[in-house]
């Protein structure tokens, strides 16, 4: 039972494939569930506060692949929402997929995620905080690469997209979309089984997409890191970065 007493029903199905001497495994994992919440102040206004009963239906669908050198698990889902006052419904959505493949000196990696909720529910986690119920899209992309080049050195790189847009609204300084580009290149060497020095280049840029603000930043870290013992490990790090910012004045309203 859910923790407001609604249903939750849950089936697993595992599936086992063979073709010689690679062996892969499936699972899916069907979900539903539904939630009933009263909110007393659903805008979370100091002033005009509105009270809503709202019930939602939770559908969810998980599945994985994976064998000795891959796995593939991903899980794709509905949030359908209904309140009891006009113009307060949604349909949120929502996709994760996170994938990996080895070999003998490298891993390879591959994480993607699509959102589709609303700003209140969302924002107020993120950086700002928004008052106003406004649909809201995120899209994601993380590929990443990691080599061994030998036995006490290692190579790794890794990069991130992130697109963040509302559909819904036409102009708006408060609402704009915006897309952020982050990339990285690392260095590790072992001077002993113990301690490890590293080293990493990293170049982000974000950008609005009403062309007002764009942001660049790079920076370079080294550093090194020792565990004293099983239970106790430290690290020093130390770096320079420089950040130019490219903002035109006149265009927010």
């Amino acid at each position: 039972m859910l923790p407001n007493g609604l249903p939750r029903l849950a089936l697993v199905v595992a599936l086992t494939a063979s073709t010689g001497i690679h062996a892969a495994e499936w699972s899916l994992e069907p979900e539903i569930s539904a939630r009933l919440r009263y909110d007393d102040n659903y805008r979370l206004s100091p002033r005009n506060e509105l009270s809503v009963w709202e019930y939602a239906l939770l559908p969810k669908l998980g599945f994985a692949r994976s064998t000795e050198t891959s796995r593939l698990a991903g899980i794709a889902g509905l949030n359908l929402r209904r309140f009891d006052e006009d113009g307060l419904d949604t349909n949120d959505r929502f996709f994760r997929l996170a994938s990996s493949h080895s070999t003998e000196r490298s891993r390879w990696g591959l994480n993607a995620d699509y959102t589709r909720d609303a700003s209140l529910d969302s924002e107020l986690v993120g950086e700002q905080l928004f008052l106003d119920r406004v649909p809201r899209e995120r899209w994601s992309l993380s590929p990443s690469w990691a080599h061994s080049l030998s036995e006490t050195t290692g190579l790794n790189a890794s990069y991130q997209y992130v697109d963040v847009s509302y559909p819904d609204v036409t102009q708006s300084a408060q609402y704009t979309g915006f897309r952020y580009h982050n990339a990285s290149l690392g260095l590790g060497y072992s001077l002993s089984p113990v301690t490890r020095l590293v080293a990493q280049l990293g170049l982000s840029r974000s950008e609005r997409k009403d062309d007002v603000l764009s942001t660049d930043n790079r920076q370079l870290t080294l550093g090194v890191e020792h565990r004293f013992s099983e239970r106790l490990s430290g690290s020093a790090f130390a770096g320079s970065g420089r950040t130019e910012s490219d903002f035109k004045q006149g265009f927010l309203t």
